[in-house]
């Protein structure tokens, strides 16, 4: 799914998993803008919870290109996602 970008295009590459007699997950994969300006990275943040609204099972990984309290990443945990911090 493309995501907004003024810069190089970016997307999230969403994958559904669907074991038998199991529950459906959706792996999704992002890369999210990187310049010191957050203001791309949010709406790309913003676009991509607006697209998984209402989908349950859903695991977002990848490179967000931000840190933790961050306005994109409070963006996912206020839409109820927890945060898992680096190992």
């Amino acid at each position: 799914m493309p995501i907004p970008g003024k810069g190089e295009p970016r997307s999230a590459l969403a994958v559904e998993i669907a074991p038998p007699g199991k529950p459906v997950v959706m792996f999704v994969c992002v890369h999210f803008d990187w310049l010191d300006d957050d203001t791309e990275r949010f709406a790309q943040a913003e676009a991509l919870l607006a697209a998984l609204d209402g989908q349950q099972g859903v695991i977002i990984a990848g490179d967000f290109n931000d840190t933790p309290g961050s306005r994109t990443i409070r963006a996912f945990e206020e839409a109820g996602f927890r945060i898992v911090p680096p190992a």
